[in-house]
């Protein structure tokens, strides 16, 4: 686990709430914001802890004992109580030097933020969280400074990588250019034709695909991709359901990956909920699709369905070490043995999907309930709308 990682991790459930309250703005917006600082803070660490003074430096402050006292008070109450906090602030202003300022400000406009003293406190805050956090680790492992700069140094191109482009750039964090660039270009130049010749070798194979491929054929674009238009030739009144679900922001998850989902999706809802120290998966907890359509009493997914499936890929891939139940629910219409038929068609067709893209079917079970469990009045459309319905259970974290 990586040290940015290894933070989230053991950061407290309201961690981003509290921080969202400091900086008024919303708890998805704090939450951002912290992951987006959080990567820079530990890249500053790594670079600074590349020199040897520095890195004294930082090992006093982080072993500092008053940092237990920051982590068990939580977020928002150490600076009247921990004096540390003025070392913290004013170590983050020399590792960082006349960047520190840019970086904030870029912080705060990536995040839509306005510049304000609540953002100065709470910068302060955050760090001083991370670094109990840290003193955390290091006092598990019993490390002295050097495995503790070795951990992070391990770790370097992974957490250079979560930090936002713009701020990378800032931190002069990106690959230096070489001198002879140019010399593996003039190797392969005289030989152009032959990468021509590949590509249109696959096109005539993609061609020759799309003429022969069959009705059934899964559909498996890369989940990552971002479409112009994910809701295009959704008829309107499913293309209102969905886009009620709130703007769609792009959120970036652990593993440094980002995606697009909507702000009151269930995909938030279900990070929230593998992010909480408190869960308990031998509690029964269903997370209903909000973006998933079928046709008419078949397995057939419109293509549509296949930005939400995206985004529990890129979760499911972001959380190696969960395994999780797909469940498939009818109305009460038609014949109940049918209705169980289908409900099974349709949860085995997410999971199918999920393992295209690439997750390992080890971690996947599809179950189909039919009219069982109604969360709805069937007596209604509405009901009986809201029945017909794929939900997804965490059966192990």
């Amino acid at each position: 686990m990586n040290p940015v990682e290894y933070v989230f991790q053991n950061l407290s459930p309201d961690f981003s709430t509290r921080l969202a309250q400091n900086l008024s703005c919303e708890a998805l917006v704090g939450r951002k914001c912290m992951e987006a600082y959080i990567p820079v803070l530990v890249s500053g660490l790594i670079v600074a802890c590349a020199d040897r003074d520095k890195l004294n430096q930082t090992w006093d402050l982080i072993r500092n004992p008053a940092l237990l006292d920051v982590r068990l008070l939580g977020f928002g109450k150490q600076v009247d109580n921990v004096g540390v906090t003025n070392d913290i602030a004013q170590y983050c202003q020399e590792i960082f030097g006349p960047s520190w300022h840019p970086i904030q400000e870029e912080l705060l406009s990536l995040n839509g933020i306005a510049s304000n003293s609540g953002w100065q406190k709470s910068v302060t805050d955050v760090t001083s969280i991370v670094f109990s956090i840290l003193q955390k680790k290091i006092q598990e492992n019993n490390w002295g400074s050097d495995e503790f700069s070795t951990w992070l140094a391990n770790h370097k191109a992974k957490i250079f990588s979560m930090v936002p482009p713009s701020i990378s750039e800032i931190m002069n964090l990106g690959p230096k250019a070489s001198n002879t660039s140019e010399a593996p270009q003039e190797k392969y130049k005289p030989f152009w034709w032959i990468w021509l010749i590949g590509i249109l070798a696959l096109i005539a194979s993609i061609f020759m695909g799309l003429k022969t491929c069959q009705k059934d054929v899964s559909i498996t674009p890369a989940p990552r991709v971002k479409n112009i238009d994910p809701y295009a030739g959704l008829d309107l009144v499913t293309r209102s359901k969905w886009e009620n679900l709130g703007l769609k922001m792009n959120y970036r998850l652990l593993n440094g990956n980002e995606y697009e989902f909507p702000d009151r999706g269930v995909e938030l809802k279900l990070i929230t909920y593998l992010d909480d120290p408190k869960t308990n998966v031998e509690e029964v907890k269903w997370f209903d699709f909000d973006r998933i359509l079928f046709s008419t009493g078949s397995a057939e997914l419109n293509p549509a369905s296949l930005d939400q499936i995206g985004g529990i890929y890129e979760i499911l891939n972001a959380y190696p070490n969960i395994e999780v139940k797909i469940g498939g629910y009818t109305d009460n219409v038609g014949d109940p043995a049918q209705n169980l038929q289908l409900s099974q068609a349709r949860a085995e067709r997410i999971m199918k999907e999920l393992i295209t893209m690439g997750i390992s079917s080890n971690r996947l079970k599809a179950e189909g309930y039919g009219e069982q469990h109604p969360v709805s009045d069937n007596n209604t459309e509405e009901g009986r709308e809201l029945n017909r319905r794929v939900a997804l259970r965490v059966m192990k974290m």
